[in-house]
């Protein structure tokens, strides 16, 4: 009996979910507001920034959901960059126009750091550890394997 194996469609839409999950908590740490008297340095490139990487986000989860194998690489992209944008932008010690540090003074609410976790999670996990083995998975499936059909899968899996 053969190993029915997934085509690389079905395989990148494994990373729908989890994009989708990012462009939640992005949108959610869009909504927090900010606290009383906070220092609005920063604010437009964060907004211009935020925006882009949620449109980007949302665009790869709905790639990723129609099987589109470039989700893959856009997924990792992200996944890498917007931890990386978070701790470049709100982990800075000043204040500038492209920073918007939430280091002392009360400068970020309690909503705010409670999206930097998650965000940052979720995004190592497609980075280094979902795209990686879905891509192994799919390269396996390309060296030569047969792949099997939906009714092939379904005939193995029934013997």
């Amino acid at each position: 009996m053969t190993h029915p194996r997934t085509t690389s469609a079905e395989t990148v839409k494994r990373l729908a979910l989890p994009l989708a999950l990012l462009t939640v908590l992005q949108f959610l740490h869009g909504l927090a507001p900010a606290p009383e008297g906070a220092s609005e340095e920063g604010g437009l490139t964060g907004f211009i920034g935020g925006i882009g990487f949620l449109l980007a986000t949302g665009v790869a989860a709905g790639a990723a959901a129609a099987g589109r194998d470039w989700a893959r690489s856009l997924a990792r992209l992200l996944g890498l960059a917007i931890p990386i944008g978070f701790v470049l932008y709100h982990g800075a010690w000043f204040n500038s126009p492209v920073t918007n540090p939430y280091w002392g003074d009360g400068s970020a609410t309690g909503w705010q750091w409670a999206t930097l976790p998650p965000v940052m999670a979720v995004g190592a996990f497609l980075a280094f550890v979902l795209v990686p083995r879905l891509h192994a998975a799919s390269s396996d499936t390309s060296a030569g394997a047969p792949v099997a059909s939906a009714p092939e899968r379904r005939s193995v899996a029934a013997q």
